[in-house]
């Protein structure tokens, strides 16, 4: 395999990622409605911190129906390491999550290997869904929210397949 940098490696990865999210969202796979929902890459949004926006490799914007502004912001991080995602990587992404100024964020966190321990344990108590893809193009959810409020599952059986032309285009 031909040595590629690791910028176009994660570009790769965020958009096999963007691709899967946008099939969940067209059938409606997902805890919000693909309908009334728009998907975006590389998009920024301000932050309360900083005197310039947080850019996120993924977003999605949920609106309330005949509601032109967003109610729901869920963002997505993409990592494709060829180790473990440490917990240092979910409290970075988490202190930016706390940054945006609407109420109302969502994380998910994707990656193409595993989670360290203590990166599973930080996203549990944080409300933070883990995500990984693997090689052949199914996502398994590590971290989801359940049915109950703020309930969330480790190691759950759900997976998701992203399909075979979605995934040949890049």
């Amino acid at each position: 395999m031909p040595n590629i940098s690791t910028t176009a490696k994660g570009n790769h990865f965020e958009r096999k990622v963007f691709a899967l999210f946008e099939q969940l969202l067209s059938s409606d796979e997902l805890y919000i409605p693909g309908k009334r929902s728009k998907i975006f890459a590389g998009k920024t949004y301000p932050s309360d911190s900083r005197s310039k926006g947080i850019k996120f490799d993924i977003s999605i914007e949920t609106s309330l129906p005949d509601s032109s502004d967003y109610s729901i912001l869920t963002i997505i991080e993409c990592k494709d390491y060829s180790g473990g995602v440490p917990v240092d990587d979910l409290e970075e992404f988490d202190s930016k999550l706390s940054q945006l100024k609407h109420h109302n964020v969502k994380g998910l966190f994707v990656t193409k290997n595993y989670f360290q321990s203590g990166a599973i344990e930080h996203a549990t108590s944080r409300g933070i869904g883990l995500m990984r893809l693997n090689g052949s193009d199914i996502g398994e959810w590590v971290v989801r929210r359940t049915e109950s409020k703020n309930q969330y599952d480790l190691a759950s059986s759900a997976r998701v397949r992203l399909s075979s032309s979605s995934s040949d285009g890049f």
